[in-house]
């Protein structure tokens, strides 16, 4: 018998070869990437009392955010994962304006996490950074601006705590085995926050036997 990892992205995934390939004939049916859009996360960490940034999808919510001074990103989709399809608002836009799901506001961020779960336990935390010669807006930290995850700077038991503690609750948005939360940190405030869950997390480097140890080691 073979593994099965049901896959519910569009294109073949190279995180789920690698797990495969590592594995090896093993009788498991797992999910990968039952992706849940933005807007339905947004409401999952309100309803649940999960810190996160304030959204809208009122244009006039936007534009009274950027007439105070904040930041405010744009998202003409809500099932990206990664950052992917996320844009800065440079002037406000018209009341009219239907180019955009939904806005959020921009919270600073000294830190940038990927907690990896599978099966809603957290196998590993991975700290975003820059790659080396690498230029990009911080604000986004993914591949296209030059970020990768690697192992954590020093953490306190506090921060570590409350990394794993909103990283569990926001997980149970999706029932996808794999899933990558993406968690700010923002020193000055001692504030974390949730930005987003991804249900078809990147798998690359030490995560893969992680996983792998995780997969083995579940009780399926």
């Amino acid at each position: 018998m073979s593994i099965v990892i049901v896959q519910h992205t569009k294109t073949p995934s190279e995180s789920v070869e690698r797990l495969l390939n590592k594995l090896g004939e093993e009788p498991k049916v797992l999910h990968y990437g039952k992706a849940v859009d933005k807007l339905t996360q947004y409401q999952f960490f309100k309803e649940h009392g999960i810190p996160h940034p304030e959204w809208s999808i009122n244009v006039e919510d936007a534009n009274s955010w950027l007439a105070n001074g904040s930041t405010v990103f744009g998202r003409r989709q809500i099932k990206t994962s990664g950052g992917s399809g996320i844009e800065i608002l440079e002037e406000p836009l018209e009341e009219s304006c239907e180019d955009f799901k939904v806005f959020t506001k921009y919270i600073k961020k000294k830190r940038e996490f990927r907690v990896n779960l599978f099966q809603h336990k957290i196998i590993n935390i991975r700290e975003k950074v820059k790659e080396a010669g690498k230029e990009g807006n911080s604000m986004i930290r993914n591949k296209t601006n030059g970020f990768t995850t690697t192992h954590c700077k020093p953490m306190s038991e506090e921060l570590t705590s409350m990394v794993k503690d909103w990283a569990m609750q926001a997980s149970m948005v999706s029932d996808s085995d794999f899933i990558g939360v993406d968690i700010g940190y923002n020193q000055f405030k001692n504030l974390v926050f949730v930005l987003e869950v991804n249900s078809g997390p990147s798998i690359e480097g030490k995560s893969v036997n992680d996983f792998v140890e995780a997969i083995q080691n579940a009780n399926i």
